[in-house]
């Protein structure tokens, strides 16, 4: 279901950002698709998505969590909103939206200890981290299109050192969570399914 609702977010993004990759020159996956295509492409993977939680959606957390996924990856992508073009907003929609909620969700239909919380925040850093780490190997492409990303706005330099700090509190929230863990063995069986 994650696998599924991670490729129809990438493919999300891809559609939306047709025009600003053809400016760029970036090779974009839907680009050379017809619309009908392309949307028909973008429903099955929606569809697919849900399928194997569906039994779980009556849990108001988990239709939530869904619901938020899907909004937040739309609105990173797609105009009134695009988010990609404002800031820290755009690195923390998407680290949301492909982290912390799939994670959440998870979480939701096993229930929510606290360990979880702490493994939402780490996997959100890790987003963000990701976030920068994306845009600086799109930083030139996203320059000649015109799209205003955090990195583009606050530069190279600035994203960088963002990153260190980010992995430095990634570093003391698994250290706190292994902590947790090691005292509480009850909430190891929940890692183990989101592993397997």
């Amino acid at each position: 279901s994650v696998s599924f609702c991670l490729t129809c977010l990438l493919y999300t993004s891809d559609w939306a950002d047709r025009a600003s990759d053809a400016r760029a020159g970036k090779t974009n996956r839907l680009a050379a698709l017809s619309p009908w295509v392309a949307l028909c492409l973008l429903v099955g993977l929606f569809l697919a998505s849900l399928i194997p939680i569906a039994p779980e959606m009556e849990n108001v957390a988990v239709l939530m969590g869904v619901l938020a996924a899907y909004c937040l990856a739309v609105a990173y992508s797609a105009r009134p909103l695009r988010l990609k073009e404002r800031g820290q907003w755009g690195l923390l929609g998407a680290a949301i939206a492909q982290r912390s909620l799939p994670c959440w969700i998870v979480l939701a239909i096993d229930g929510v200890p606290l360990a979880g919380w702490l493994y939402v925040v780490a996997v959100t850093q890790l987003g963000l981290r990701w976030m920068l780490s994306h845009q600086l190997d799109d930083l030139n492409a996203d320059r000649r299109s015109g799209t205003g990303t955090y990195t583009v706005q606050r530069g190279p330099g600035t994203a960088e050192r963002q990153m260190g700090r980010l992995f430095t509190v990634e570093c003391v929230v698994l250290c706190a969570l292994i902590a947790l863990m090691a005292v509480s063995y009850t909430h190891l069986d929940v890692y183990k399914r989101q592993l397997l």
